[in-house]
C-alpha cells in the first residue's frame, strides 16, 4: 500500500473508491517515448527522455485520471537546464500537453468502454508538475533559484519559499505547475503522483457540479425543493471529499494537499458553489410563494361561490327567489 494510503496513529485504513486502476504497456510506453523524444529533440534539438511511464485510475462515475512520467536523467543540470526549459518550460508544455493529449484519449476511451465507465473520453486539465534531485542540505528553507521559476506560474514577485512542512524537501506548489526537489525524488514523485491523480477527480467533481447547476440556473431551469435538496447534497459531499482526509491521514500528504488547493483556489471554488446554492433556493422559495399565492387565490374563490350557494338550498328555492325579485 502506498504511503499516502497510510494512516497516521489512526485506527483503521481510508479507502479509495476505485473502479479500476490501469498502466501502460511496455510496449505502449515505447511507442510513447520515441513519440515524446521526437517532439522534445524538434525543439531543443537533443532528447535527454530515457523513460515514459503511465498510470491511471477509473472510478465507479466514469471520471479517470492519467499520470505520465518523463525521465530525463539530466534535466537539473546546469548544462542542460536551457534544453529542459526549451522542451518542459513556458515555450514547449503546451505543445507536450497537446502531444500527450492526442495520444491519450483513444486508448483510454476505449478502456472507458471496456469498463462501462462513459462513452467518451476527455482531458479538461494539465497539470505539471517538475520533480528533481538536490543536494541542498536543507531545500526546504531555501527559495527556489531565479533561472527555474520560469517553470511555474510565480504567485509573487519576491524569492518563491517552500510550501512544504518538512525540510528536506522543497516544494511549489501551483495553479498549473508544480515544482519538488529532494533528495530521493523517485519516493517524492511517487507520492505526489498518487495524490494529484486523486484531486484532480475530486476538483473536476465540484466544478462540474457547480457548473451545471449554474446552466441550469441560466437556461431558467424549473426547480423544486427535492432538487434543491440533492443538488445542495451532492456540492456539500463533493467540497468535503476535496477538503478534509478521505482517503489519507498522512499529515505530510494532507499539508501538500492543503498547499495545492489553494493553489488551485478551491476555497473560491467552494464560495461560488454555495453563492449558487443561495440563488437555487431564492429561486424555489420564490416560486413556491407564487405556488401557495395562486392555491389561496383559488381557495378563496371556491370559498366565495359556496357561500353563495349554500344560502340556496335548492334549485326550487332558487327559481323562487328569482321569480319574487326578478318575476
Amino acid at each position: 500500500m502506498s504511503p499516502l494510503l497510510q494512516g497516521s496513529l489512526t485506527y483503521g485504513e481510508p479507502t479509495v473508491d476505485l473502479l479500476t486502476t490501469f498502466v501502460g504497456s511496455d510496449e505502449w510506453h515505447g511507442e510513447l517515448q520515441r513519440r515524446l523524444k521526437d517532439l522534445l529533440a524538434a525543439r531543443t534539438g537533443q532528447s535527454l527522455l530515457d523513460m515514459v511511464d503511465v498510470i491511471g485510475m477509473v472510478f465507479p462515475d466514469g471520471y479517470s485520471s492519467i499520470a505520465v512520467t518523463l525521465r530525463l536523467p539530466e534535466g537539473w543540470d546546469a548544462r542542460y537546464r536551457e534544453s529542459t526549459h526549451a522542451g518542459l518550460g513556458r515555450a514547449g508544455r503546451e505543445l507536450l500537453a497537446a502531444e500527450l493529449r492526442s495520444l491519450l484519449l483513444p486508448p483510454v476511451g476505449r478502456l472507458l468502454r471496456r469498463c462501462g465507465a462513459g462513452e467518451t473520453a476527455a482531458i479538461p486539465y494539465f497539470n505539471l508538475t517538475y520533480v528533481g534531485s538536490t543536494d541542498h542540505p536543507d531545500p526546504g528553507r531555501a527559495c527556489l533559484s531565479d533561472d527555474l521559476r520560469p517553470l511555474v506560474y510565480p504567485d509573487s514577485p519576491m524569492p518563491l519559499a517552500s510550501k512544504s512542512p518538512w525540510r528536506d524537501e522543497f516544494l511549489f506548489a501551483g495553479y498549473a505547475y508544480n515544482l519538488l526537489a529532494t533528495p530521493d525524488p523517485k519516493a517524492a514523485a511517487e507520492k505526489f503522483r498518487l495524490l494529484l491523480l486523486i484531486l484532480d477527480v475530486s476538483y473536476i467533481r465540484l466544478a462540474r457540479t457547480a457548473a451545471a447547476a449554474d446552466d441550469a440556473l441560466r437556461r431558467g431551469q424549473r426547480a423544486d425543493a427535492r432538487w434543491l435538496s440533492e443538488l445542495e447534497h451532492r456540492l456539500r459531499s463533493e467540497y468535503q471529499a476535496l477538503v478534509t482526509p478521505t482517503f489519507s491521514y498522512d499529515h505530510h500528504a494532507l499539508r501538500t494537499r492543503d498547499a495545492v488547493l489553494q493553489a488551485w483556489a478551491a476555497g473560491n471554488l467552494q464560495s461560488r458553489a454555495a453563492d449558487l446554492l443561495s440563488t437555487v433556493r431564492q429561486t424555489v422559495d420564490l416560486r413556491l410563494a407564487e405556488d401557495q399565492a395562486r392555491r389561496i387565490r383559488k381557495v378563496n374563490l371556491v370559498v366565495a361561490i359556496l357561500t353563495v350557494l349554500s344560502g340556496v338550498a335548492t334549485a326550487e328555492a332558487a327559481i323562487s327567489l328569482y321569480d319574487h325579485f326578478f318575476g
